[in-house]
C-alpha cells in the first residue's frame, strides 16, 4: 500500500472550490484524490486510505457530521488520519466541541486562503 502521509482527499461538492484547491494543491508531492460526491470517497478508502480529508461540512448527498460518523467506521484502525472541516459557516463553541468528539481536527474557513491551507497541511506532517 502507497505510504499515506502524502495522501489527501478533498471532498466538496463544488466545483469552484475544487478547482481553487486543485490550483493550491498542484505543485506539492501530496497526492490528491478529489471528490464532488463523499460516497464516492468513502468507497475509495476500501483501496487508497489518506492521511488528510479536507471536509466540506454542509454537502448535498450528506453533512460532515454524518460522513465523520461513516469515515469513522472505515478507518477505525488507522491512528494518523486527519480530516479538516472547510466551510464558511462561524460555528458555536458547542458545535466546534461536537467536531472534535467526531474526529474533526481542525476548521477552515471559506474562502479558502493557499498559504492558510498549505501551512495547515505542512503542521501535520512536522
Amino acid at each position: 500500500m502507497t505510504d499515506n502521509s502524502k495522501i489527501i482527499y478533498v471532498i466538496d461538492d463544488s466545483e469552484t472550490v475544487l478547482k481553487k484547491t486543485k490550483s493550491f494543491l498542484k505543485d506539492t508531492d501530496y497526492e490528491v484524490y478529489y471528490f464532488t460526491n463523499p460516497m464516492e470517497a468513502l468507497d475509495k478508502m476500501k483501496d487508497v486510505s489518506p492521511h488528510l480529508i479536507l471536509l466540506d461540512y454542509f454537502m448535498n448527498e450528506m453533512n460532515g457530521d454524518e460522513f465523520m460518523i461513516k469515515v469513522s467506521e472505515r478507518l477505525l484502525h488507522y491512528h494518523d488520519w486527519q480530516v479538516y472541516l472547510i466551510s464558511s459557516h462561524k460555528f458555536t463553541q458547542e458545535e466546534q466541541l461536537s467536531m472534535l468528539t467526531l474526529g474533526i481536527t481542525e476548521v477552515l474557513e471559506k474562502p479558502l486562503e493557499k498559504d492558510k491551507l498549505l501551512n495547515a497541511i505542512d503542521k501535520i506532517n512536522h
